[in-house]
Protein backbone atom coordinates (compact mmCIF):
# COMPACT_ATOMS: atom_id res chain seq x y z
CA UNK A 1 0.00 0.00 0.00
CA UNK A 2 1.34 3.41 -0.92
CA UNK A 3 1.39 5.88 1.95
CA UNK A 4 0.57 9.52 1.74
CA UNK A 5 3.88 10.77 3.13
CA UNK A 6 2.48 14.26 3.70
CA UNK A 7 -0.19 12.79 5.95
CA UNK A 8 2.42 10.66 7.77
CA UNK A 9 4.72 13.66 8.28
CA UNK A 10 1.89 15.90 9.48
CA UNK A 11 0.79 13.29 12.03
CA UNK A 12 4.42 12.72 13.13
CA UNK A 13 5.03 16.46 13.57
CA UNK A 14 1.88 16.93 15.64
CA UNK A 15 2.56 13.90 17.86
CA UNK A 16 6.28 14.61 18.43
CA UNK A 17 5.64 18.28 19.19
CA UNK A 18 3.17 17.26 21.87
CA UNK A 19 5.57 14.62 23.29
CA UNK A 20 8.48 17.11 23.38
CA UNK A 21 6.31 19.72 25.10
CA UNK A 22 5.13 17.23 27.73
CA UNK A 23 8.65 15.79 28.30
CA UNK A 24 10.20 19.26 28.54
CA UNK A 25 7.59 20.29 31.08
CA UNK A 26 8.22 17.18 33.18
CA UNK A 27 12.00 17.70 32.93
CA UNK A 28 11.69 21.38 33.87
CA UNK A 29 9.63 20.47 36.94
CA UNK A 30 12.32 17.92 37.87
CA UNK A 31 9.89 15.07 37.70
CA UNK A 32 12.18 13.13 35.33
CA UNK A 33 16.00 13.12 35.06
CA UNK A 34 18.38 12.93 32.08
CA UNK A 35 18.40 9.13 31.50
CA UNK A 36 14.67 8.84 32.17
CA UNK A 37 14.13 11.68 29.72
CA UNK A 38 16.20 9.90 27.07
CA UNK A 39 14.46 6.53 27.59
CA UNK A 40 11.00 8.12 27.56
CA UNK A 41 11.93 10.20 24.51
CA UNK A 42 13.14 7.12 22.60
CA UNK A 43 10.05 5.05 23.49
CA UNK A 44 7.62 7.86 22.76
CA UNK A 45 9.26 8.76 19.44
CA UNK A 46 9.02 5.11 18.33
CA UNK A 47 5.33 5.15 19.30
CA UNK A 48 4.83 8.48 17.46
CA UNK A 49 6.51 7.03 14.36
CA UNK A 50 4.34 3.91 14.47
CA UNK A 51 1.15 5.91 15.00
CA UNK A 52 2.09 8.30 12.18
CA UNK A 53 2.62 5.38 9.80
CA UNK A 54 -0.75 3.92 10.83
CA UNK A 55 -2.65 7.17 10.07
CA UNK A 56 -3.05 6.57 6.28
CA UNK A 57 -3.90 2.91 6.93
CA UNK A 58 -6.54 3.88 9.51
CA UNK A 59 -7.88 6.49 7.09
CA UNK A 60 -8.16 3.86 4.35
CA UNK A 61 -9.82 1.45 6.77
CA UNK A 62 -12.24 4.18 7.76
CA UNK A 63 -13.02 4.90 4.08
CA UNK A 64 -13.57 1.19 3.46
CA UNK A 65 -15.80 0.94 6.53
CA UNK A 66 -17.80 4.00 5.42
CA UNK A 67 -18.12 2.63 1.88
CA UNK A 68 -19.24 -0.74 3.30
CA UNK A 69 -21.78 1.04 5.50
CA UNK A 70 -23.10 3.00 2.49
CA UNK A 71 -23.36 -0.25 0.51
CA UNK A 72 -25.26 -1.93 3.33
CA UNK A 73 -27.62 1.06 3.56
CA UNK A 74 -28.31 0.78 -0.19
CA UNK A 75 -28.89 -2.97 0.17
CA UNK A 76 -31.29 -2.28 3.01
CA UNK A 77 -33.16 0.28 0.86
CA UNK A 78 -33.39 -2.29 -1.96
CA UNK A 79 -34.68 -4.91 0.47
CA UNK A 80 -37.27 -2.46 1.81
CA UNK A 81 -38.39 -1.68 -1.76
CA UNK A 82 -38.58 -5.41 -2.52
CA UNK A 83 -40.69 -5.88 0.61
CA UNK A 84 -43.06 -3.09 -0.49
CA UNK A 85 -43.36 -4.67 -3.93
CA UNK A 86 -44.11 -8.07 -2.37
CA UNK A 87 -46.74 -6.50 -0.11
CA UNK A 88 -48.37 -4.83 -3.14
CA UNK A 89 -48.29 -8.11 -5.07
CA UNK A 90 -49.90 -9.87 -2.10
CA UNK A 91 -52.59 -7.18 -1.91
CA UNK A 92 -53.29 -7.60 -5.64
CA UNK A 93 -53.56 -11.39 -5.21
CA UNK A 94 -55.98 -10.91 -2.31
CA UNK A 95 -58.10 -8.56 -4.43
CA UNK A 96 -58.06 -11.08 -7.28
CA UNK A 97 -59.23 -13.82 -4.90
CA UNK A 98 -62.04 -11.60 -3.61
CA UNK A 99 -63.07 -10.88 -7.21
CA UNK A 100 -62.98 -14.59 -8.07
CA UNK A 101 -65.12 -15.38 -4.99
CA UNK A 102 -67.65 -12.77 -6.14
CA UNK A 103 -67.67 -14.25 -9.65
CA UNK A 104 -68.21 -17.75 -8.20
CA UNK A 105 -71.06 -16.41 -6.05
CA UNK A 106 -72.59 -14.81 -9.16
CA UNK A 107 -72.29 -18.08 -11.09
CA UNK A 108 -73.90 -19.96 -8.17
CA UNK A 109 -76.75 -17.43 -8.10
CA UNK A 110 -77.17 -17.73 -11.88
CA UNK A 111 -77.34 -21.54 -11.55
CA UNK A 112 -79.94 -21.29 -8.77
CA UNK A 113 -82.01 -18.85 -10.84
CA UNK A 114 -81.71 -21.12 -13.88
CA UNK A 115 -82.84 -24.14 -11.85
CA UNK A 116 -85.77 -22.16 -10.43
CA UNK A 117 -86.72 -20.94 -13.90
CA UNK A 118 -86.56 -24.48 -15.26
CA UNK A 119 -88.76 -25.73 -12.39
CA UNK A 120 -91.19 -22.89 -13.06
CA UNK A 121 -91.27 -23.71 -16.76
CA UNK A 122 -91.92 -27.39 -15.99
CA UNK A 123 -94.71 -26.45 -13.59
CA UNK A 124 -96.22 -24.04 -16.11
CA UNK A 125 -96.17 -26.78 -18.72
CA UNK A 126 -97.82 -29.14 -16.24
CA UNK A 127 -100.30 -26.37 -15.46
CA UNK A 128 -101.23 -26.10 -19.13
CA UNK A 129 -101.76 -29.86 -19.23
CA UNK A 130 -103.83 -29.67 -16.03
CA UNK A 131 -105.88 -26.82 -17.53
CA UNK A 132 -106.46 -28.88 -20.68
CA UNK A 133 -107.71 -31.83 -18.60
CA UNK A 134 -109.90 -29.51 -16.54
CA UNK A 135 -111.42 -27.92 -19.65
CA UNK A 136 -111.96 -31.35 -21.17
CA UNK A 137 -113.69 -32.53 -17.98
CA UNK A 138 -115.84 -29.35 -17.86
CA UNK A 139 -116.84 -29.71 -21.52
CA UNK A 140 -117.75 -33.37 -21.05
CA UNK A 141 -119.66 -32.73 -17.84
CA UNK A 142 -121.50 -29.73 -19.29
CA UNK A 143 -122.31 -31.65 -22.45
CA UNK A 144 -123.66 -34.66 -20.50
CA UNK A 145 -125.55 -32.40 -18.12
CA UNK A 146 -127.18 -30.59 -21.06
CA UNK A 147 -127.94 -33.83 -22.81
CA UNK A 148 -129.46 -35.32 -19.64
CA UNK A 149 -131.49 -32.22 -18.88
CA UNK A 150 -132.83 -32.01 -22.45
CA UNK A 151 -133.64 -35.69 -22.58
CA UNK A 152 -131.33 -36.39 -25.54
CA UNK A 153 -129.24 -38.80 -23.54
CA UNK A 154 -131.33 -41.71 -22.37
CA UNK A 155 -128.57 -44.06 -21.27
CA UNK A 156 -125.60 -43.32 -19.04
CA UNK A 157 -122.39 -43.24 -21.14
CA UNK A 158 -119.81 -45.96 -20.58
CA UNK A 159 -117.21 -43.42 -19.46
CA UNK A 160 -119.37 -42.51 -16.47
CA UNK A 161 -120.48 -46.05 -15.63
CA UNK A 162 -116.92 -47.44 -15.92
CA UNK A 163 -115.74 -44.81 -13.43
CA UNK A 164 -113.30 -43.14 -15.86
CA UNK A 165 -114.78 -39.74 -15.00
CA UNK A 166 -114.18 -40.45 -11.29
CA UNK A 167 -110.56 -41.34 -12.04
CA UNK A 168 -110.12 -38.12 -14.01
CA UNK A 169 -111.75 -36.14 -11.18
CA UNK A 170 -109.49 -37.77 -8.57
CA UNK A 171 -106.41 -37.11 -10.68
CA UNK A 172 -107.35 -33.45 -11.05
CA UNK A 173 -108.07 -33.21 -7.31
CA UNK A 174 -104.62 -34.69 -6.48
CA UNK A 175 -102.97 -32.20 -8.83
CA UNK A 176 -104.70 -29.28 -7.12
CA UNK A 177 -103.81 -30.54 -3.62
CA UNK A 178 -100.21 -31.27 -4.62
CA UNK A 179 -99.78 -27.78 -6.11
CA UNK A 180 -101.26 -26.22 -2.96
CA UNK A 181 -98.94 -28.20 -0.65
CA UNK A 182 -95.80 -27.81 -2.77
CA UNK A 183 -95.85 -24.40 -4.43
CA UNK A 184 -93.08 -23.65 -6.93
CA UNK A 185 -91.08 -20.56 -5.93
CA UNK A 186 -88.76 -18.95 -8.45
Amino acid sequence: MAYDMTEVMDAYDILTAQVKTDLDEQFTKNRIKGTEYADAYKDLMNTCLQLSIDVPLKGTQLEIALADLALKEKQLEIMEQDLLIKEQELLIKQQELILMDKQIDKIDQDILVSIAQEALTVRQTEGFDDNLRQKMLEIQMNTWAMMFSSGLLTETPDIITSDEVSDLYCFMKEQVLDAACNPVTP
